[in-house]
């Protein structure tokens, strides 16, 4: 049975639980929480540490590996399947490789910084961060489970981020690119299609249904977010709450989608199945719901197979709003149409167009002051 002590140390306190002998090396195994700034304090938080003992809720000496898998199974088993994933990949592949056989509670802000160290010569900035922000996370619910009484990220200096400038195309490589893909690849060519003119995400066009598109306003509503993980077919809600939007489309886009329209309800017809609206409109001319993943591989196909510079199926996206920017669409308009959470992060992710635009202006206002300045 764990027992536990209270102990004076500097100006703080610290409690001692003792958990019997170690069978393997026969040495008494003791778990320490130090920094109370008062006696009551530490006491109260022993007694909580020693019943989660005794009802096997807080595993007695753990690594992080162990920790950060408790972590993924239990704390974001909710989120999304691809936030899920993103945890789940970054923990097993870069945090456990280095830091895995670290105990829990041994691990030190130096620990982290050399975590960061270890991989800044590696890895693009925005990857760090993302290390740092899952650990973050995991160590904050190490701290509410009771695993910690703080969390060493206090004494860590966050990795720098930089937002990536995106690589964009230009509307007549985008056009060269669906014209290719249109020829040889329907699926792809039609989540592209909706891609660039609609600054769609990936998952956001291939949950598209027919039910979603509004005819009369050419208005298209996005209402789910489409995935495929380990050969299923995982439907949620968009990114964020100001994900779900209405986007309006110019009448090319909905001609576009009409011939779609048209060649599936006839397909339907021919095969004499039912048609119902809550079908995809990115379908492949068999009738099958295509895979996203295919979508990526289909721009990178295309994009070499044409010499033109080689963007991401989520770089369409970037293209869409690059384009509105620059043709003088304002800021807010176009955050609002890409599903930001705030027009900060369109600024932030935009900031090279919108410093260019910047500039033509301030060249603008020059030129029509005639160049001349007071003195």
């Amino acid at each position: 049975m764990a027992t536990g002590r209270i102990v004076k140390h500097g100006d703080t306190y610290r409690y001692i639980i003792s958990v019997g002998r170690d069978p393997v090396t026969g040495k008494y195994k003791q778990i320490w929480r130090s920094g109370f700034k008062t006696k009551r304090e530490a006491d109260e938080k022993m007694r909580d540490h020693l019943h989660q003992l005794a009802d096997g809720q807080v595993p007695v000496d753990q690594t992080l590996s162990q920790f950060l898998k408790k972590f993924v199974d239990d704390h974001c088993k909710g989120m999304k399947p691809s936030a899920l994933w993103t945890y789940d990949y970054t923990c097993q592949h870069y945090i456990v490789p280095i830091l895995g056989k670290v105990k829990l509670d041994k691990l030190s802000h130096s620990h982290i910084q050399q975590l960061y160290e270890a991989w800044n010569a590696k890895l693009a900035p925005s990857t760090v961060h993302r290390i740092h922000r899952v650990l973050r996370t995991a160590l904050n619910y190490a701290v509410k489970q009771g695993y910690l009484v703080k969390s060493p990220m206090t004494r860590v200096d966050a990795p720098e981020r930089r937002t990536p400038r995106r690589t964009i195309l230009s509307v007549q490589q985008a056009k060269t690119m669906l014209t290719w893909l249109k020829q040889r690849r329907p699926g792809p060519y039609k989540a592209c299609f909706l891609a660039i003119y609609t600054g769609m995400r990936c998952g956001e066009v291939a949950g598209l249904q027919w039910g979603d598109v509004e005819w009369d306003t050419n208005v298209l509503h996005v209402r789910r977010s489409r995935q495929r993980t380990k050969g299923e077919d995982i439907v949620g809600t968009p990114k964020t709450a100001d994900s779900e939007r209405d986007i309006v489309v110019p009448d090319m886009v909905m001609n576009e989608l009409r011939l779609w329209y048209d060649a599936q309800r006839a397909f339907h017809r021919l095969v004499e199945m039912p048609w119902d609206e809550s079908l995809y409109v990115v379908r492949l001319p068999d009738g099958e719901v295509p895979d996203p993943h295919i979508f990526a591989r289909g721009v990178k196909v295309a994009l070499t197979k044409l010499g033109l510079p080689i963007v991401t199926f989520h770089d369409l996206r970037h293209t869409h709003a690059s384009w509105l920017l620059e043709s003088g669409v304002d800021l807010k308009v176009v955050s609002q149409r890409l599903g930001h959470s705030s027009i900060s992060v369109t600024a932030d992710v935009y900031s090279h167009v919108t410093r260019r635009l910047q500039e033509d202006a301030v060249k603008k206002l020059e030129n029509m002051m005639g160049g001349e300045t007071s003195h």
